[in-house]
């Protein structure tokens, strides 16, 4: 699942707020230098990753329909996003600011542009500068491509650890936790220092993470899922895959046979125009690739 040099960033929330509200004069921009981390992925992916992440989290989260406070946070984001630097813009992003009706104070902004800023933030915010610069901040990781080059990032990490290991198929991790539900997502992870599988299972509306043991495929550790992200794409994970007639295990079977030589380690059913779709991840001498596979 795609999940700071922190300088370059924080410079960047600095500038973007001050010369979208303030007009600091450009020259400043030459005292401190930004630049991208390292990342495979191409601008387009960005978008795409942003876009089905915008589906699920507009499944997810209540739109506040107030037009004045839409209209007010879409003002303030355009200023901030025509301030990017000219070497931080993308012509293929698609800047959006939509208003969550939830009095906790957040904003999130997703890889390509979609941002969404919760109501309780802009009703807590003293003045206009302070709403800006939590939306500044946002902007910043979608501007230095923060997302994807964090998966790059853990993909290095990820091929390194699996690099001569001994490691159970994802196939067969997904038929280990067979046994304790209905698996509807699955991936290999580097976390706390060792390599895991893990898979999402669905069972009595409820949720769980099954840790298999990658070398042996045998249950290690179930886990049950209450709250956090997990839980977040644990049911967008179960509203994708509700409308399946595939088996994520006949998805990835069919991508495997299409890729000769490479290994699966994630799978994730998503919804691409309301129809699933597995987005399989393949890995083959350290490199990656994505492969969607239809699940209707």
């Amino acid at each position: 699942m795609i999940r700071n040099r922190v300088g370059g960033r924080q410079y960047l929330v600095t500038w973007l707020a001050l010369v979208a509200l303030l007009a600091m004069p450009l020259s400043l921009a030459a005292q401190t230098q930004i630049s991208y981390h390292n990342n495979k992925y191409s601008v387009q992916d960005d978008v795409k990753v942003g876009r089905q992440a915008a589906q699920e989290a507009e499944q997810q989260f209540p739109l506040l329909r107030d037009q004045d406070a839409r209209d007010y946070v879409e003002r303030v984001g355009r200023r901030l996003v025509n301030a990017i630097p000219s070497g931080f813009q993308h012509p293929e992003f698609q800047y959006s600011f939509k208003v969550v009706n939830a009095s906790d104070i957040n904003a999130f902004a997703l890889p390509g542009g979609p941002m969404y800023v919760n109501r309780g933030m802009i009703e807590a915010a003293r003045t206009e500068g302070e709403m800006a610069g939590v939306m500044a901040h946002e902007i910043s990781h979608v501007a230095l491509r923060h997302g994807t080059a964090q998966a790059t990032k853990a993909q290095a990490t990820l091929a390194a650890q699996m690099r001569g290991a001994k490691h159970v198929a994802l196939a067969d991790g997904i038929a280990t936790a067979t046994a304790s539900g209905k698996p509807i997502s699955a991936q290999y992870e580097y976390e706390d220092g060792k390599l895991q599988l893990s898979v999402f299972i669905e069972k009595d509306g409820g949720f769980s993470e099954i840790f298999v043991d990658h070398m042996t495929g045998k249950v290690a550790k179930i886990d049950k899922i209450t709250g956090g992200e997990d839980l977040k794409d644990a049911k967008a994970q179960s509203r994708a895959f509700a409308k399946a007639k595939v088996t994520l295990a006949a998805a990835l079977a069919k991508a495997l046979a299409a890729n000769a030589g490479y290994t699966a380690v994630e799978v994730t059913p998503m919804l691409e125009g309301g129809k699933p779709v597995a987005e399989i991840t393949l890995m083959k001498d350290g490199q990656f690739k994505s492969v969607s596979e239809p699940l209707s």
